[in-house]
């Protein structure tokens, strides 16, 4: 289940949902492979907005519910062509997508709190999605 603010064909980033057999659960949300056009608009606001973007993602609440971070769809070797390869983004600017999951095991999905967990964990990973949405319009 994809959820964003555009529908299911937008480049929008959102909250997505897989529930699978056997431990094969996960949650989270971003930016999934998105177009080139779309990823030039990504990368751009987090170069030239790094520090507020660092700050969403390294945050305290970010990092617990998150704990492999974001994660690429998709990784260049070096800084894309335009950016500067000392950058303090630059690691994030090879980014082919922006997105973060975390696994859940069949015991968490299948509690009665599973879905406050949920929105709580759609919760956190709402400014990212906000960040990243503001660039693609």
């Amino acid at each position: 289940m994809f959820i964003n603010r555009s529908g299911r064909k937008s480049p929008s980033g959102g909250y997505y949902l897989h529930i699978g057999p056997e431990g094969d659960s996960f949650a989270g949300g971003g930016v999934y492979m998105p177009e080139p056009a779309v990823l030039d608009r990504l990368r751009s606001e987090i170069d030239e907005h790094y520090f507020e973007w660092r700050s969403i993602v390294s945050s305290e609440a970010f990092c617990s519910a998150f704990h492999e971070g974001v994660l690429p769809s998709g990784m260049l070797k070096r800084s894309p062509k335009g950016y500067d390869g000392a950058s303090p983004a630059v690691e994030y600017l090879k980014y082919k997508g922006y997105y973060t999951r975390r696994l859940l095991s069949d015991s968490e999905v299948k509690t009665p709190e599973f879905s406050g967990e949920l929105a709580a964990l759609f919760q956190t990973v709402k400014l990212m999605v906000d960040f990243l949405n503001r660039s693609i319009g």
